[in-house]
């Protein structure tokens, strides 16, 4: 939406398309790197790993298919399942945490590697912008959702890190 009211239809039409595509290749690949980790606890033949594969992309098609607010709900049960061993984590780790110990290079700097995690961390933020037209009020919804997503990213990528360098024994 806000592609299109900066830049017009022609070019708005055109990374509503592009932005379909990447959600497309992108949504392919979770279905396969969920199964192939699971082979690796539980061994499956490759007709397997693709019978799981199938079976999540029919789940989760189920699941949008049952309206938004079912989707939103799922998405939170997701979003908590997911970031509970990192909170524990750092829970548990944050007593012995050094934060000085997140300051000492052992070897190079790998700076390709840096920006490339640094994008990778806050390159899902444009997906909000997308999703403007579904809002009543997308401004200030958007600007709240930004409010309390950078922080909240910020923290759970770096503590995690910081407790994780604390605990190593190098």
């Amino acid at each position: 939406v806000w592609v299109q009211q900066a830049c017009g239809r022609v070019v708005g039409s055109h990374h509503a398309y592009w932005v379909w595509v990447i959600y497309v290749v992108d949504a392919a690949i979770y279905p396969v790197l969920v199964a192939q980790y699971v082979d690796t606890m539980v061994p499956m033949s490759e007709f397997r790993r693709g019978i799981l594969s199938t079976a999540l992309v029919g789940m989760v098609t189920g699941i949008n298919l049952l309206g938004t607010d079912m989707m939103v709900k799922f998405n939170t049960l997701l979003a908590a399942v997911s970031l509970a061993p990192t909170v524990l984590f750092v829970a548990i780790g944050m007593p012995r945490l050094e934060p000085e110990r997140t300051l000492v290079a052992h070897g190079e700097l790998d700076s390709s590697l840096l920006v490339s995690w640094i994008l990778w961390l806050y390159c899902g933020f444009f997906s909000l912008g997308t999703l403007a037209g579904e809002l009543e009020q997308p401004r200030r919804t958007f600007l709240i959702s930004i409010g309390i997503l950078f922080p909240a990213v910020l923290l759970l990528n770096t503590l995690p890190l910081a407790v994780a360098l604390s605990l190593d024994d190098v």
